[in-house]
């Protein structure tokens, strides 16, 4: 309770990982986080009832070269967020 929690899992829906990552559990998880916690967020898309504070388009993937963009945004919820 009364904690800052800042997290940046993998954003759901994008090229895998090494290892497995439930993006619905994690998000459960949040949710309940953020009942007793400020809880910040790096997500490629908008989760609904969280408040979007920052967002940039950046290249999709620099390693490999690939032009295209995509959203990065910090969402954030908390016990007095409204939501």
């Amino acid at each position: 309770p009364d904690a800052v929690v800042y997290c940046d899992p993998p954003y759901a829906s994008t090229t895998g990982y090494a290892h497995s990552f439930d993006s619905e559990r994690f998000w459960c998880g949040a949710e309940e986080w953020s009942k007793v916690s400020e809880v910040f967020v790096s997500e490629a898309t908008v989760r609904p009832g969280w408040e979007v504070l920052w967002s940039i388009e950046r290249r999709r993937d620099m390693r490999t070269g690939d032009g295209r963009m995509s959203q990065e945004l910090l969402m954030y919820k908390g016990p007095h967020s409204g939501s």
